[in-house]
């Protein structure tokens, strides 16, 4: 299991995506960074090349827009390959979630 949160009010919407399928992207990106708080990554936007470049030039750093607890999966890939645990059966993001219809429902992002 992964849990994670984002802070909607730092997103930066001009790097929200427009595609030709008419829905939104946000693509994002998670750096390895453990905290107090028991997280083991923070979650930035993920800009194109061009941008980052740009963004070192200017010495611009990005919000960090969420944190992430990924302690679960990293201890499970520690066990596999330690030869400790089988790999799980399922999907790691269907383990303990809704029901993928019922997810897909509950999720309307605010952009």
């Amino acid at each position: 299991m992964i849990k994670f949160s984002l802070k909607l009010d730092d997103i930066e919407k001009e790097f929200i995506q427009h595609h030709k399928n008419g829905k939104k992207y946000l693509n994002l990106v998670a750096w390895e960074r453990p905290d107090e708080y028991g997280n083991t990554h923070i979650i930035k936007q993920d800009l194109n090349k061009e941008q980052r470049e740009q963004d070192k030039v200017d010495r611009i750093m990005r919000p960090i827009v969420g944190n992430l607890d990924a302690s679960r999966l990293i201890e499970d890939v520690k066990r596999t390959m330690a030869g400790d645990a089988q790999p799980p059966t399922e999907p790691v993001a269907a383990r303990g979630s809704a029901p993928q219809s019922q997810q897909q429902d509950d999720f309307d992002p605010p952009f």
